[in-house]
């Protein structure tokens, strides 16, 4: 048996070296997991409006010393110094003390457009805003039918804008004319277009 062991001595050896460090390892796995000390004002934070000194579900005492009440005007707002026992061992003492928890509430501001106390001041307002630039080129056609009692128009236009970018546009007229005397014409005409950013257009004249 001696002997069995002296020949795998490296192995063993090996074997107790990777369960050691094994145990090691997740020591500080173990500490970076865990939340920490959280703010003592959210662990002992009591309503103004508490009368029952014993928690019914963990058993710890808990007392709520009404300090005085700051008018408003839609009602007061109470303040309240309240203990609860029950202290944790990562527990941190608030600024009244270990247990005790006096929370005196903020006051945000929330500003849309000009402040309340605005009266008349000068105010700036600069935009900066790139001019709409558009380069476009076209063609057209048209002529006469029907004898002349018809007129008929086809045009097709590219356009590059810094804004909306490449466009295009086909264009489409077709009318119609007749002489009714005394010098005075009856006509019809209707108009067609196509854009793909603006969509099609008929406009009937």
């Amino acid at each position: 048996m001696i002997k069995v062991i002296q020949a795998r001595k490296k192995p063993i050896a090996l074997f107790f070296v990777t369960l050691m460090f094994i145990q090691l390892l997740p020591v500080p796995l173990a500490y970076g997991l865990t939340s920490g000390p959280t703010q003592p004002e959210v662990q002992s934070f009591q309503p103004a409006g508490t009368t029952e000194m014993v928690d019914l579900f963990t058993g710890d005492f808990s007392y709520n010393v009404p300090l005085f009440e700051l008018p408003g005007p839609n009602g007061g707002y109470p303040f309240n110094l309240a203990y609860q026992s029950g202290i944790g061992m990562d527990q941190e003492a608030s600024w009244v003390g270990l247990g005790f928890s006096l929370n005196p509430g903020a006051i945000n501001r929330q500003m849309r457009g000009l402040p309340d106390e605005f009266k008349g001041d000068d105010v700036y307002t600069k935009m900066s805003i790139r001019p709409s630039v558009t380069v476009g080129l076209g063609a057209g056609l048209g002529g006469e039918i029907f004898g002349g009692a018809g007129e008929l128009e086809v045009g097709f236009s590219v356009s590059q804008n810094n804004y909306k970018g490449f466009g295009y546009s086909i264009d489409g007229e077709i009318g119609f004319g007749k002489a009714v005397g005394n010098g005075m014409t009856a006509g019809i005409g209707l108009d067609l277009s196509l854009n793909p950013k603006e969509g099609i257009g008929v406009n009937p004249s």
